[in-house]
């Protein structure tokens, strides 16, 4: 399987502008709409299947699954390399429409294992797109992709389509994803590191991701459960590690993100224990640094110092521009050798009462800049 069949996964985007894609067939939507609902049926899966395409996916059309009852069912199409159900939807739909969506037997059909997963897939027509009310809130729960030029990228070629989907603006709406039951115990940062530790080690067990994180094991379990979920992580005999999807995104984080690494006796920020993190190339994105300070701050760490890089000199936003020069000591000599800062970079120190926490306020930071 392709590198594009494994990416798919992530597209499942709410978008809310209507606009043309590239899949569409070249046929007038007033003159299928005049031949009826079945010629309408037809367009949207036709749409559909050439999206799928697009994403190096070749369906299995009208594939069978059966209800509690053991009554026949036909998905509009099944990807079997993914064990993924397709469902066709075309313009808009609201709640009265719930019945028709068969929401109860695909249900089923997951629990009972005939596939793994269901995405709707949402077609728009004349001019009309997506859910309301009710029923959005009900095809959440499974996996939605509309088909929306602007939302899904889709005018961009295969190169700008796939590095779309590798960003970490993806992989964070993945993670913020919620499914039913209590509200979970981690923040996003947490599921960033363990994803950053997941790429540096390769292949680790769950139990020394929760030693490494300092996450208990059933955050470990969501979080590795929701990443699945989204295309980044599997498991084997050996343990969890990347997919090539996974991977991607890891390279991707890899050239933009260097660190953390600790620094031993800094007084750079607040904190005993503290850890700095560099990101390229984003002093023109960075504000203040309040932002980063805040987002170190609510995952437990005692605060975060944002220096920016300018004419080869540590500057703090409003602040000194030679830091070196007015903040002497040993923790500069260490982020230079170890990091490597050039102009434009940013490096983010995060002090905290442990060392686990200062890399994960360091992280926290840096996904404010990412």
């Amino acid at each position: 399987m392709n590198n594009q069949a494994r990416d798919w996964r992530i597209l499942r985007h709410i978008g809310k502008n209507v606009e043309s894609t590239g899949f569409r067939p070249r046929l007038k939507e007033e003159a299928v709409a005049l031949a009826g609902p079945r010629a309408i049926g037809k367009y949207g899966e036709e749409v559909a299947r050439n999206f799928l395409k697009s994403c190096g996916i070749v369906p299995l059309a009208q594939y069978p699954y059966k209800d509690e009852f053991g009554h026949l069912h036909l998905a509009d199409f099944y990807d079997d390399s993914t064990r993924t159900a397709f469902e066709v939807k075309t313009g808009a739909f609201r709640s009265s429409s719930i019945y028709e969506f068969k929401l109860e037997q695909l249900q089923y059909a997951l629990t009972s294992h005939q596939f793994d997963r269901v995405i709707f897939i949402n077609v728009s027509f004349l001019g009309r797109l997506g859910f309301s009310g009710r029923l959005e809130k009900r095809v959440r729960e499974f996996g939605v992709i509309i088909l929306n030029q602007r939302q899904m990228g889709l005018a961009m070629g295969t190169a700008g389509r796939r590095e779309a989907m590798s960003s970490v603006t993806s992989f964070l709406k993945v993670v913020e994803q919620r499914y039913p039951g209590p509200a979970p115990a981690f923040e996003k940062a947490h599921a960033f590191m363990l994803f950053v530790i997941l790429g540096n080690e390769g292949i680790i067990g769950r139990q020394a991701l929760s030693e490494s994180t300092g996450l208990g094991e059933g955050s470990v379990r969501t979080i590795l459960k929701k990443l699945r979920r989204g295309g980044y992580v599997v498991s084997d005999i050996q343990g969890w590690h990347l997919t090539e999807l996974g991977n991607q995104l890891y390279r991707t984080i890899e050239r933009k993100l260097v660190g953390p690494t600790i620094l031993h006796e800094s007084s750079l920020s607040v904190g005993p224990l503290q850890s700095a993190v560099l990101i390229r190339s984003t002093v023109p994105s960075l504000g203040s640094g309040i932002e980063q300070r805040d987002s170190a701050v609510r995952v437990g760490a005692h605060g975060a110092t944002t220096f920016a890089i300018r004419s080869g000199r540590f500057s703090i936003p409003g602040g000194s521009d030679d830091c070196e020069r007015d903040f002497p000591g040993a923790a500069w000599n260490v982020i230079r050798e170890v990091l490597k800062p050039v102009n434009n970079d940013v490096v983010i120190v995060c002090g905290a009462a442990d060392e686990a926490t200062a890399r994960l306020g360091a992280l926290a930071a840096a996904l404010s800049l990412l």
